[in-house]
């Protein structure tokens, strides 16, 4: 592995552990972690397609990786709590089971990488798996957290129309 790569890894690891520690404390329900991340996730999986054939093995480990990803999406919008705090403004936190279901799907995307990838693909290969897991998650979980709390509608209506007349 160059070191260009290990550094890179690295990079986008603290990213990510800081993307979900952030997660366990409290923060404005806005439209980010319920339009903007999943669309993100989207898109990147969408980008990151493999250009030639995708092989039946690559589509089972998919197949897998997304079924683990709603399982957590939906645990998640269920740990997620929601309230609304006396400044009127709705705020939601994931909390430390929040934290441990993002561990829970990390493990389950190495044992999935093993389980698939004996013989050692390159992660550019399996970009478009990892991307649409967590399209996945973002997507179930703001699908769940915004069905079961009708107040988290209105928040979002309400900001929306602060937008437009900026």
């Amino acid at each position: 592995m160059s070191t260009h790569t290990l550094v890179l890894g690295i990079i986008i690891g603290l990213v990510f552990l800081w993307a979900i520690f952030r997660q366990i404390t409290p923060r404005r329900v806005n439209r980010f972690p319920f339009i903007i991340l999943p669309l993100i996730g989207l898109y990147e999986s969408v980008h990151s397609l493999p250009r030639s054939t995708i092989s039946a093995n690559q589509l089972t480990e998919a197949a897998i990786a997304l079924s683990i990803s709603i399982v957590i999406g939906f645990l998640q919008a269920q740990v997620t709590a929601v309230y609304t705090e006396t400044d009127g403004v709705l705020y939601m936190r994931g909390g430390w089971v929040y934290l441990i279901l993002w561990i829970v799907l990390f493990v389950s995307r190495i044992a999935t990488d093993i389980v698939f990838h004996q013989s050692g693909n390159s992660l550019s290969s399996m970009a478009w798996i990892i991307w649409a897991e967590l399209a996945c998650v973002w997507g179930v979980r703001g699908i769940v957290l915004y069905l079961k709390h009708p107040e988290i509608r209105s928040q979002l209506a309400r900001r929306k129309g602060r937008r437009c007349d900026v």
